[in-house]
């Protein structure tokens, strides 16, 4: 995906790195935020990638960390709500033990219990 003739990081290393399992991830969260245990609590992150299982090898991974992880879909989609500057960018929060899934578009987040 380009944005202004621009090929974003992510698609630029696996289109380059042609063996590599791309997954987009902590792109979003300032070092500080990047603890996932939290009482009570999960830190949420983000996460695009092409390929299922590379996204679900990570997933358990950054479960185990503590983290909510939410699948935003293939590199290309990911990026509109990841980039730098995007609505996810910078926008720390977390997520309550009671909920199951969290629903993002480009400008609001619903936490669905």
């Amino acid at each position: 995906m380009k944005l202004d003739d621009f090929e974003f990081g992510s698609r630029l290393v696996a289109t380059h790195a042609s063996n590599a399992h791309v997954v987009k991830a902590f792109n979003t969260l300032y070092a500080r935020f990047m603890d996932g245990d939290l009482s009570g609590s999960r830190r949420f992150l983000a996460i695009a990638g092409d390929e299922f299982e590379a996204k679900n090898s990570f997933t358990v991974f950054a479960k185990q960390l503590g983290f909510f992880v939410k699948d935003l879909g293939n590199l290309d989609g990911g990026e509109e709500l990841m980039h730098f500057g995007s609505f996810l960018s910078a926008n720390h929060f977390t997520v309550g033990d009671d909920v199951l899934d969290v629903m993002i578009d480009k400008e609001q987040i619903n936490f669905i219990k």
